[in-house]
């Protein structure tokens, strides 16, 4: 799945993205499910959700690509 926009609130993210392999398009909301993790989603980040799951309370990853060429995993629930 690709991004095509996220924001950021202080419990979690709202991200609208392109399902590239299945050519849908669509939002959700994510919680990160450790609080400290919102600290590591800027800007300038690319977000790609990874292990996306048809039932809700089920969790994934949030994989964020930073511009200076580091990542970070992030586990998410979402709604």
């Amino acid at each position: 799945m690709v991004h095509s926009h996220v924001e950021r609130d202080g419990s979690g993210l709202h991200v609208s993205y392109y399902d590239v392999d299945h050519h849908k398009e669509g939002a959700m909301e994510l919680h990160f499910i450790n609080p400290a993790d919102s600290q590591k989603v800027h800007d300038n980040d690319k977000v790609e959700v990874l292990d996306l799951k048809p039932r809700p309370d089920d969790s994934v990853t949030l994989h964020v690509s930073h511009p200076d060429g580091t990542s970070d995993d992030i586990r998410c629930a979402h709604s």
